[in-house]
Order: C-alpha cells, then sequence, then structure tokens
C-alpha cells in the first residue's frame, strides 16, 4: 500500500524540520507569511525556484518532497 501525503503536510513537514515559525520561512524563502499559511493550508503551490530554495532550507531532498513514501 502507498500512502501518499498531500503536498501541505510535506510542505508543514519541511518547515517543521528546519524549525522555523511560518513567518521565519516565509522570510527566508522572501515571500509572504499568507502564501507559506496558503501552501500549509492546500490552498496554492509553491513554484519550482521556491520548491529548490525549501530544499535547502530544510535540509530534504527535493525527491523526498515529491515522491510518495511506501508504507
Amino acid at each position: 500500500m502507498v500512502v501518499v501525503e498531500k503536498p501541505c503536510v510535506k510542505l508543514r513537514a519541511c518547515r517543521a524540520n528546519a524549525n522555523m515559525s511560518q513567518a521565519a520561512f516565509a522570510d527566508a524563502l522572501g515571500v509572504d507569511p499568507s502564501t507559506v499559511y496558503n501552501w500549509e493550508q492546500d490552498r496554492s503551490y509553491p513554484a519550482m525556484p521556491l520548491l529548490v530554495k525549501i530544499s535547502e532550507i530544510s535540509g530534504i531532498p527535493l525527491n523526498l518532497i515529491f515522491i510518495p513514501e511506501k508504507s
């Protein structure tokens, strides 16, 4: 069985792995805090250049952000 997490869950996990608040994460990415909030509420998604920055900041490789984990 494959457990597919919503992108918002993985983005929230990336921020948590970086040990940052939404405001600090937004500042590091150069976006408004409401943008991070919307990502984490599954209302919108970051563009690829921001996903690369998210990967760098969180220390989580892009392939782990996008590839579903198998249980």
